[in-house]
């Protein structure tokens, strides 16, 4: 039996879910986020403005209606969200990496936006101190959101390339999506609650936020795998970029590598035997060439022996703004969304070359370094490097502090920390050593920058120092 006064889920038309649905995404999308911003235009001015009062959506009902408005809310909720990310993507863009810290900031600062200036005050609610609630009520939803979506979006049962088909990255990211804003929802309906002074949530509240996430970080993790617009993708989950005149055999994107300069060390990766270059004959991480590459090696090879060099013409390394992802003392790294970041050097005096050489003096001892794949300058004339891509954006201080690395992982990072110190000071050298420079990515540790390299002893007190924490072998 139906108790009085209430539908079954059965008897709801669907012309019903449909206008409740439509009314949910249009107050969220638009009558809401006007409403909020002319009473605050109008609190400022000291001049109450007219309020849009185009729909109205209806409270309560069966479980059918009041998920038809939860999904038109979601849908809605995609425009403001999306338009002032979008704001402090351009005003601060330049400034917010892509790691932990860069995407907190970022969705805290969207959250932060729209709770005080997009969402308006109901009547009789104490109007600044309803915008403070509202804003730190969404600073800390999307901040978390963005954290936690992060999270579960790196997870390898989540990677995804442009090669993937649609609908599996619209599905992986759907899923993703809904895992990740699961949290958010916990967290907006817990400050929501206590941020206007009602204490803990209830169950029902809590219940209603995280469907109401999960749904809506289902659509913006749906959008962005269609788009696959990721701000950094991972070097083991990009695509091979094919370069002019260059036609890239079909081989797994690690094992192709265009030579920087002729060497003997390039010469004997070239496939022996007849092997051919694509044949599944080769040991994994052999580099592969096309026949063209194979050729110019050859005819660059033959003019060296007889003291012909020809000097290439220096790169043009460009950037884009959106792959920002940190900056330091010597210049600012941006991801090329390719599997490959971007140094750009403050000093228009830095030798690429002796960077690069810097580089591989520490490979010749056994220290791991991100690959240099191209050394050059950037149109306006800065000296500037692109590098293989180690991680996302964190180093290992942060990891660290997450406390990402646990177990066994932990133990072979402790090895490969005091060995990588221990031939550096058999070599007699110095570099800048530091957490900050250096990444555990897939089992390894990387030194991403070393900074300088000195003849002097790397200390022991120094090594020690950062290595607090990390477990001697």
């Amino acid at each position: 039996m139906t108790p009085p006064g209430r539908e079954t889920d059965s008897s709801v038309k669907t012309s019903d879910l449909v206008a409740d649905f439509g009314a949910s995404a249009f107050d969220s999308a638009i009558q809401r986020p006007v409403n909020g911003l002319t009473q605050l235009t109008g609190k400022l001015i000291g001049h109450e403005l007219p309020q849009l009062q185009l729909v109205d959506v209806p409270k309560g009902g069966s479980s059918s209606e009041v998920f038809a408005r939860q999904a038109g809310a979601a849908v809605g909720m995609l425009v403001p969200f999306l338009g002032t990310r979008a704001l402090v993507r351009g005003g601060l863009g330049s400034r917010l990496g892509t790691g932990y810290g860069g995407v907190a900031v970022e969705g805290g600062l969207t959250g932060l936006a729209m709770g005080t200036v997009f969402t308006p005050v109901e009547s009789g609610q104490a109007f600044w101190r309803t915008r403070i609630a509202n804003g730190l009520t969404d600073a800390g939803t999307f901040s978390a959101l963005n954290v936690f979506g992060k999270g579960i979006g790196s997870a390898k049962a989540f990677s995804m390339t442009a090669e993937t088909p649609l609908v599996s990255r619209m599905t992986k990211g759907a899923l993703a999506g809904s895992l990740g804003s699961l949290p958010a929802g916990f967290v907006h309906a817990e400050l929501n609650s206590i941020t206007h002074a009602r204490g803990p949530a209830s169950a029902s509240e809590i219940l209603g936020d995280m469907t109401g996430f999960a749904l809506f970080g289902g659509l913006l993790g749906g959008a962005g795998g269609a788009r696959l617009n990721s701000r950094f993708l991972s070097r083991t989950e990009s695509p091979a970029v094919e370069k002019p005149g260059i036609a890239l055999e079909k081989a797994p994107a690690k094992t192709i590598e265009t030579p920087a300069r002729v060497s003997d060390t390039t010469i004997a990766n070239l496939p022996k035997d007849g092997a051919k270059a694509n044949g599944p004959v080769l040991p994994e991480g052999t580099r592969v060439y096309t026949t063209d590459e194979m050729l110019r090696i050859v005819e660059a090879r033959e003019a060296a022996a007889r003291g012909v060099v020809d000097k290439p013409a220096e790169s043009i390394l460009r950037t884009r703004r959106e792959g920002y992802i940190d900056s330091g003392d010597e210049g600012k790294v941006f991801s090329n969304f390719d599997g490959s970041v971007t140094k750009v050097y403050h000093d228009k005096g830095r030798s690429m070359e002796d960077v690069r050489a810097m580089y591989q003096q520490l490979e010749a001892i056994g220290v791991r370094t991100p690959k240099i794949l191209e050394i050059g300058k950037t149109p306006e004339g800065q000296p500037a490097l692109r590098m293989e891509q180690i991680g996302d954006g964190d180093s290992l201080r942060f990891q660290l502090m997450m406390r990402e690395i646990q177990g066994d992982a932990l133990k072979e990072l402790g090895r490969q920390y005091w060995g990588f110190a221990d031939m550096i000071k058999k070599a007699g050298i110095r570099i800048d050593w530091n957490l900050k420079n250096m990444r555990f990515e897939d089992g390894k540790l990387y030194v991403l920058d070393p900074s300088f390299l000195k003849k002097e002893p790397l200390t022991d007190g120094l090594v020690e120092l950062f290595g607090k924490g990390i477990p001697k072998p």
